[in-house]
């Protein structure tokens, strides 16, 4: 009896212990299980950090640019004016003279282009390279002057005359109320200005990513940084060979021929910019679902290699006075120079210039699919020390005769050493300052 109550008792005590036992060890499995089960369907982060099982980035970009420019303000070069009341027409300072053209800048329409962007993140995105090139096409802006039959509207050249000390000009289209010393009639001239334009850039450089959260990402980069900027500006000068004719009104109805002259000059000024320099930069891209916002900001510091180059040229036909018994002669000559562009500046000169070339650019992004997106954004550049066509015109000329307003000469006054040979190159710098509108697409794989 004694033992099976012993037994009995013992079991009690095991069984009791078991059940008291049995809340204390399911309630933390039941937490634990709780915790696992809330890891287990918690959200992914956003897609702009890397996936646990991250493979390489390579992505591609294309932007389709529509930017402006400031453009050369050249210096006045065409004018006109009131010569029947006013002798100082066409001169600078004369009280009806206004600039046609130059003194202001040129009228030109947005230039349209293209950059092209690849890249490679590693797999975890932590490092990275990019490569980039971008060119706006060329761009040409033409302006046009010419006199109808009676020689008007009154077009005429203003320059610094060195000799005299003063304000001329030479005569390209005259109604007859002005002498310009060679053809005392009616000038029937014409004038053309033709400007051309590009802008182009290349870069390459290395990424590392900064900091990296749910919404935002911070990247930074240097490389290597090319900018070129290539115009040219040329001026023509076109006189129609005017004031000759056969006159039969000399002694016994003998024709007499009487003079004349006609002909055209050039002028050409044209300028290369090329850039190269490192940059540094940063990009921060801000991220919201399928729209994203990217800000980015890069310096490239470094040298610009300056080159200006100016030619000229002249060509002129002039006939004497003649008759049947001493016919008239006509004289063909071409001159290696034009009207601004003399001996004394004829030639190719290049110089080498410090530069800082900052840029910026904001992009506002749609993700189409999960390896496409489209975006739409602004850029500005800005580039100094460059030198452009307009700039290089030194108007200050060296005549043999001061008072001759033709647009043909043959000489400067390079024999007196007491006056510079002018014109003279002057390589002047300015800014450029480009700004637009950015449209395009990006893959990603």
């Amino acid at each position: 009896m004694f033992r099976k109550a012993s037994i009995l008792s013992i079991v009690s005590i095991f069984g009791g212990a078991i059940t008291a036992a049995e809340p204390a060890t399911l309630v933390p499995l039941q937490i634990e299980t709780k915790i696992l089960q809330a890891q287990s369907v918690e959200p992914a982060p956003a897609g702009i950090a890397p996936p646990a099982e991250a493979s390489p980035w390579i992505y591609g970009r294309a932007d389709f640019l529509i930017w402006w420019y400031n453009t050369p303000n050249p210096a006045p070069i065409l004018n006109t004016g009131n010569p029947l009341n006013d002798q100082n027409a066409g001169i600078l300072g004369g009280p009806s003279t206004r600039t046609l053209y130059g003194n202001r800048d040129l009228d030109l329409s947005p230039f349209y282009g293209t950059r092209l962007t690849f890249g490679y993140w590693e797999p975890q995105r932590k490092f990275g390279l990019e490569a980039g090139v971008f060119f706006l096409g060329q761009q040409t802006n033409t302006f046009t002057a010419s006199a109808d039959a009676t020689g008007n509207p009154f077009l005429a050249v203003p320059f610094f005359s060195s000799g005299a000390g003063i304000e001329n000009r030479f005569l390209v289209a005259n109604p007859g109320g002005l002498d310009n010393q060679v053809n005392q009639t009616i000038g029937l001239g014409s004038f053309v200005a033709t400007f051309q334009s590009q802008l182009l850039g290349a870069e390459i450089n290395a990424m590392a990513n900064l900091q990296t959260t749910d919404r935002r990402r911070i990247d930074v980069f240097a490389g290597f940084a090319y900018r070129g900027l290539y115009e040219n500006l040329k001026l023509e000068y076109n006189l129609p060979e005017t004031g000759g004719g056969i006159d039969f009104g000399g002694e016994e109805e003998q024709p007499i021929v009487t003079p004349s002259i006609g002909g055209n000059a050039f002028d050409q000024f044209s300028t290369r910019n090329n850039f190269y320099g490192g940059q540094i930069g940063t990009r921060t891209t801000w991220d919201f679902g399928r729209f994203s916002f990217d800000f980015s900001g890069k310096l490239g510091i470094g040298a610009t290699v300056q080159q200006v180059t100016i030619n000229g040229g002249s060509r002129f036909t002039s006939t004497t006075a003649g008759s049947f018994q001493q016919p008239a002669a006509v004289v063909n000559q071409s001159n290696p120079f034009g009207v601004f562009a003399q001996r004394s500046n004829i030639g190719r000169y290049t110089q080498t210039a410090f530069a800082l070339v900052p840029e910026f650019t904001t992009q506002l992004n749609l993700r189409a699919t999960e390896r496409l997106k489209f975006f739409v954004g602004y850029n500005f550049m800005y580039w100094n020390n460059v030198v452009r066509p307009g700039d290089q015109i030194d108007r200050t000329i060296n005549r043999v005769n001061p008072g001759d307003t033709s647009l043909f000469i043959t000489s400067l006054q390079s024999d007196a050493p007491a006056v510079p040979n002018r014109p003279a190159p002057t390589l002047k710098t300015t800014d450029l300052l480009v700004q637009g509108i950015n449209l395009g697409f990006e893959l990603q794989y």
